[in-house]
């Protein structure tokens, strides 16, 4: 074979013509697979649709004008406030109520945490022969972005971290509504009822709704809240429907587009990436997601006794996947997504704040982490 048969096409400089036809190609990947996925009943069809379809044409390497499928940043930070709107408008004065008897679980978080990364990371480094630092960066159960910065602060590969974080959201955000489908029943849009978003939205509500998602989203980052363009707008629009000024949902349209958004964005992440390292990633979550969800029952049937939640809603409180992504299946699953959201808000605090010190402490004392 010739030399350089098997190379890469050359490179294609990327113009803002071309980038627009990425973006739309790609949500019109995602919309053709979200739909798909709604006509033969799969768990949030339309947000696992759009994730799966262009996670194959990723993998694939389809070339649109020269690149692969890519969705820009700005375009899933625009979108994702819309599901925190959503997921805050499920927040009512008898929830705050009993946020305070969520202690026991929010202190398992810690054991959680720990033991995730203890567990994995030798799993990592045993079976995947990853580096110390890479191995253990990518055994954190949360903070994709934040993990891998660490992890290459402390001399790990950037690259690998984010890959097997990347496939921890995706095998959890596949797995987990599938596996809740067959214990618990249906999910997705067979468990949300047709009518679940067609409260009438008066002038007043949709003030409300984007002042929640607008301020909500920079009261976020100026806090610096943990998956802020999710967490600020589901905090404001919480306090705006606990206190009863509205009773309001985003529109029913406008939550399936974000939901394309997110997933479209999570699949084209695999973009560029070459198939073995996929595969390689894939297996790597895919033990990592199977042991933090063992660890996560077994913590959960030791508080289940003392949190006034059932055992599917602490499951999941306690499962690896992404912020936005476990409460959109909480949500589906007509749980508690306030008492769920609140757990994966405190297991990335403590995801991003405990490991860089224990890694300092147990494993390289010679690390600097400087932000």
């Amino acid at each position: 074979m010739a030399d350089g048969a098997d190379a890469p096409p050359p490179a294609v400089k990327a113009t803002p013509q071309t980038r627009i036809l990425q973006a739309v190609a790609t949500l019109l990947i995602g919309a053709s697979g979200g739909y798909l996925a709604s006509l033969i009943g799969v768990p949030l069809p339309w947000m696992i649709g759009a994730m799966l379809a262009n996670t194959i044409v990723a993998i694939a390497d389809v070339r649109i004008a020269g690149h692969g499928v890519m969705l820009p940043l700005t375009l899933r930070t625009f979108m994702v406030p819309v599901i925190g709107v959503m997921l805050g408008s499920g927040f009512t004065p008898e929830v705050a109520r009993q946020m305070i008897a969520w202690w026991p679980s929010v202190v398992g978080l810690f054991l959680f945490v720990g033991l995730s990364v203890i567990t994995v990371y030798t799993l990592y480094r045993r079976l995947f022969d990853l580096d110390r630092p890479t191995a253990y960066f990518a055994a954190i159960p949360g903070g994709v972005i934040e993990s891998a910065i660490l992890g290459e602060m402390a001399g790990g590969d950037q690259r690998t971290i984010s890959l097997i974080h990347f496939c921890r959201i995706l095998i959890a955000v596949l797995t987990i509504p599938l596996a809740f489908r067959l214990i618990f029943g249906p999910v997705g849009s067979a468990a949300v009822g047709a009518d679940a978003f067609k409260t009438a939205i008066s002038l007043s509500d949709a003030v409300l709704l984007i002042g929640a998602g607008v301020l909500g989203f920079y009261l976020g980052r100026l806090t610096k809240l943990p998956g802020a363009a999710i967490s600020g707008p589901m905090i404001l629009s919480a306090l705006v429907h606990g206190l009863g000024f509205t009773e309001a949902h985003p529109p029913a349209l406008l939550v399936i587009a974000a939901q394309i958004v997110l997933g479209s964005a999570l699949g084209a992440r695999f973009s560029g990436f070459p198939v073995s390292r996929v595969f390689v990633g894939l297996k790597a979550a895919a033990l990592g997601v199977a042991a933090m969800m063992t660890i996560g029952i077994a913590i959960g049937l030791v508080v289940w006794p003392f949190v006034p939640e059932t055992m599917a809603g602490i499951i999941l409180a306690y499962a690896p996947g992404g912020l936005a992504e476990m409460s959109l299946i909480a949500l589906s699953l007509q749980m508690s997504v306030p008492f769920v959201a609140a757990h994966h808000i405190a297991r990335i605090i403590i995801a991003v704040t405990l490991p860089p010190l224990i890694y300092k402490w147990r494993i390289d004392p010679t690390a600097e982490f400087h932000r």
